[in-house]
């Protein structure tokens, strides 16, 4: 089995530059642990490298009901740990819904709570919808208004899902990980 050194002057970069080697810890660490990995990312290259997949949440439209049209967009999300120990986030939104599409987000981020933090408060998750909003008046109003609270609610879920499951992986413990 293959061992690989992170030390803090390494230069060890892929051509997408996530695996800079720099860290402040130095450890060896088992290669086996890392894998190749590939981050889309809509209207940009996709982010490739080698790292740890420290969570995964997988949605699909067949395991929920089809009785609104809530459950025709998802949110599925990775974050892997990368040789070099930055932590890079994918979120891929989903859409069965006429005129939409579906949109890759993938960034790098220093730390693992900065990639939490960016899926919890920097992603919107309705950024993509393409379903204009009712005027007030229209009886449609409402339902457009809670189908959006209750996809708000399902992505808050599934970031606590990824969160719940990044900090069993990492070892980081039992934590905060509800989103407010």
């Amino acid at each position: 089995m293959k061992e690989v050194k992170r030390t803090t002057n390494g230069p060890g970069r892929t051509p997408e530059g996530i695996d800079d080697m720099s860290t402040e810890k130095n450890e060896t660490i088992r290669d086996s642990e890392f894998n190749e990995f590939r981050a889309p990312r809509t209207g940009d290259t996709t982010l490739t490298g080698r790292g740890k997949l420290l969570a995964e949440v997988v949605n699909d439209s067949e395991s929920k009901s089809q009785k609104d049209n809530r459950y025709r967009r998802w949110w599925n999300m990775r974050v892997w740990e990368t040789i070099g120990g930055k932590y890079v986030l994918h979120i891929a939104f989903r859409t069965q819904t006429k005129f939409e599409a579906d949109h890759d987000t993938s960034q790098v981020f220093k730390s693992l709570a900065e990639a939490l933090l960016f899926a919890r408060e920097n992603y919107e998750p309705t950024k993509y919808f393409k379903v204009p909003t009712p005027p007030e008046t229209d009886p449609n109003s409402q339902k457009f208004t809670w189908i959006v609270s209750k996809l708000r609610e399902e992505y808050k879920d599934t970031v606590n899902t990824l969160t719940t499951q990044a900090h069993r992986e990492s070892g980081i413990g039992e934590q905060e990980t509800e989103v407010e």
